[in-house]
């Protein structure tokens, strides 16, 4: 996935629809919950679709302190075991990577 890709995610407004190209011809469709901007140098934005079962697409997007950016997200679903993980490549492009949702989530 692109950067410019990810970088229109962060301009979604809450209520909005929008289509996230994954890879290949996959595109997460949902509608955005909420777009939060902190501190002015964190943006993030939790996305649901409804054609995924309400699975959640969560982004966020960290100005660092060397004007640098970085990119983190996760698709989760509590219904499932396993979720994806928005990793960044070695080229510079980001995908999401198969993880086990159980591991993140712990039932108290």
């Amino acid at each position: 996935m692109a950067i410019p890709e990810l970088d229109k995610v962060f301009l979604a407004k809450e209520g909005s629809t929008i289509q996230l190209p994954l890879s290949g011809n996959l595109v997460f469709n949902g509608t955005v919950l909420s777009s939060v901007q902190r501190y002015g140098k964190l943006s993030s934005v939790i996305i649901k679709s409804a054609s995924l079962h309400n699975t959640l697409l969560s982004l966020s997007k960290r100005i660092n302190d060397d004007n640098s950016i970085t990119y983190v997200g996760r698709i989760l679903n509590e219904s499932y075991a396993d979720g994806y993980e928005l990793k960044k490549n070695i080229d510079g492009t980001y995908t999401f990577n198969k993880i086990k949702s159980e591991d993140l989530i712990q039932d108290y």
